[in-house]
Parts: structure tokens; sequence; C-alpha cells
């Protein structure tokens, strides 16, 4: 009985030292678990940190290197800048050339305009047939309105040429104030054909560079993206295979502590039985002690009885003796 309960002390110890080493082993996996979870989020946002950095950069790349504001700047900073005249952008020379460009256009305008209205004589003559009313205009009159009409054109002309001396001096003036404007802002370039081609040449070539340069970040980001794809399918898959692991040892962990529960009863029942007959025992153990001491009462009431027959006998035969002689 004692081998018995030994064994099913033994087993009922294995099976509690199982269950904390599941125990143990789900909570492993369980921080593992968090761990990748973490890592997936940190890459998520890293992630996105590198998309919206390389999307700014772009958007820096494709802007010109001067844009220029219609806005006047401050004369504070125009005094501190001093720059190269090979720092002016193309836009630069598009705004410049533009704005001379409206200006001539408008002056050649109003030139046309006042060369018209000064040509005009006031008496226009038509090659069309007169009408039948010949005789209302008379010599006399022709010959004053031609000289009118020759006076007025001399007039005209002398009038224009001053307005075009005027406007040229206007011109300069204007160019010279657009020079010095230049200069507070970073300075002129005489040879503009020459740098505004050398400037396209190598603003096309660090355009060609930026995109060449973007589409090789793009394709890592590309092989980076497909293997974080491959590694949150891996993980995915270790995810699912641990929880089937967790679900398998969760039935097992059931089976266990069925089985310990009955096994438990088991040593309820023979802790109860093993009471009794340890109760029997030492009932048992007392009635021979009873017994011994009934035995050494009968022993030594035995042992009184044969003294006494003994004597008896001793006594019988001296009487006998006595009667023989």
């Amino acid at each position: 009985m004692k081998g018995h309960f030994e064994n099913i002390s033994n087993e009922n110890e294995e099976l509690i030292e199982n269950e904390n080493n599941f125990i143990k082993e789900t909570k492993h996996l369980q921080n593992l678990l968090d761990l990748e979870k973490k890592k997936n989020k940190e890459l998520q946002t890293k992630l996105k940190k590198f998309n919206k950095r390389k999307e700014n950069e772009i958007t820096t790349n494709s802007k010109p290197e001067y844009q220029h504001s219609s806005k006047k700047k401050s004369r504070k900073s125009r005094k501190g800048k001093e720059t190269d005249e090979s720092d002016e952008s193309e836009e630069e020379l598009k705004y410049i050339k533009g704005k001379r460009n409206e200006k001539q256009t408008k002056k050649k305008k109003e030139k046309e305009k006042e060369i018209k209205i000064n040509s005009k004589p006031k008496y226009q003559h038509s090659n069309k047939r007169k009408s039948k009313n010949k005789n209302k205009y008379t010599e006399s009159e022709e010959s004053d309105e031609s000289d009118e009409y020759s006076h007025n054109k001399n007039k005209n002309q002398r009038e224009l040429k001053q307005n075009n001396k005027r406007k040229r001096k206007n011109i300069d003036i204007d160019i010279e104030k657009e020079k010095e404007k230049r200069k507070r802002k970073g300075g002129i370039n005489r040879n503009r054909k020459e740098n505004v081609t050398h400037k396209d040449n190598f603003f096309n070539e660090e355009l060609k560079k930026s995109k060449i340069k973007i589409i090789q970040e793009k394709q890592e980001l590309i092989k980076k993206l497909k293997k974080m794809i491959n590694k949150q399918k891996e993980s995915e898959n270790l995810i699912e295979n641990l929880n089937v692991e967790i679900s398998q040892l969760t039935i097992k962990n059931n089976d266990l502590t069925n089985k310990n529960e009955r096994r438990m009863d088991l040593l309820k029942k023979a802790k109860k039985e093993l009471n009794d007959t340890s109760k029997f025992l030492q009932h048992s153990q007392k009635t021979k002690q009873q017994i011994v001491e009934e035995n050494q009462e009968l022993y030594n009431q035995i042992s009184l009885l044969e003294t006494v027959m003994n004597k008896f006998k001793l006594i019988s035969n001296n009487k006998n003796k006595k009667k023989i002689y």
C-alpha cells in the first residue's frame, strides 16, 4: 500500500512541474508575440517617416533654385546680401525679359497710335470717283488744305523725334534702375545667353541626377517593403503556429488537470484508508499488549500452580515413606 501511495504522490509532483513549465512557456511565447508586434509598429512608423521625407525631398528637388517673389524685400535684407553673378537662376532672367518685353510692346503700341493720330490729315484724299457735286470745292480751298497737311506732317515728325528721344532716355533710365535692383538682389549676368544655356544644362543635369536618385531610392524602398511584407507574412505564420500550439497545450493542460483531479480523489481515498488502517493497527497493538499482559498473568498463575503441585507431590511422597516405615 505504501509503495502505491508513493507512486501516486510522485506522479502528482510531476504533473505540477509540467503545469508550471507549461505556464512559463506560454508566458515566454506571449512576450515574443508582444516584441514582434512592437517591432512591426516601429517599422511601420519608420516607413511612414521615410516616405514623408522622400516626398519632401522630391518637392524640394522639383522646385527651381530661385523663386521670384512679387513682394518687395526689406532694405535690411538687401544690404546684407552679397551674391555672385553666376547664382542667378533661369526664372530670374525670364522674369526680367518678360518685364522688358511687356514694356517694349506697350511703348511700340503707344508709338503706333501716336503716329496714326499725327499722320492723319484733316482732309483725307479718296481715290474714288468724286460725286457729281464737284463744284462745291474750289481750288483755293484745296490748296489751303494741302498746305495745312504738309505743315502738320512736319510738325508731327518733329514731335515724334522728340518723343522718341525722351522715350529712349526713359528706357535707359529704367534699364539702369533694374540693373541696380538686380545688383542688390544678386547681380546681373553680362553674358546672359551663355549663362542661361549653361544654367539650363546644369539644371537639366541636376534634375536628371535627382530623378535617377529618386528612382533608385524608390527601388530600394520597394525591396525593403517586399522584405517587410515577407517578414510580416512569416510573423503571421509564426503567430498562427503559436496559436495552434497554445490550443494544443491548453487541451493537454485540461487533460492533465482532469487526471490530476482524479488522482487527488484517489489520494484522498487512500488517505482515508490509511487512517482506517492506522486506527486498526493501533487497536490491534492495544489488543496485543492486553493479550501479552493476560498471557503473563496466566504464565505467572501456571508457575504458581506448578510450584503448588510440586509441593503437594513432595508432601504426598513424604507421607507414603512414613507409612512404609
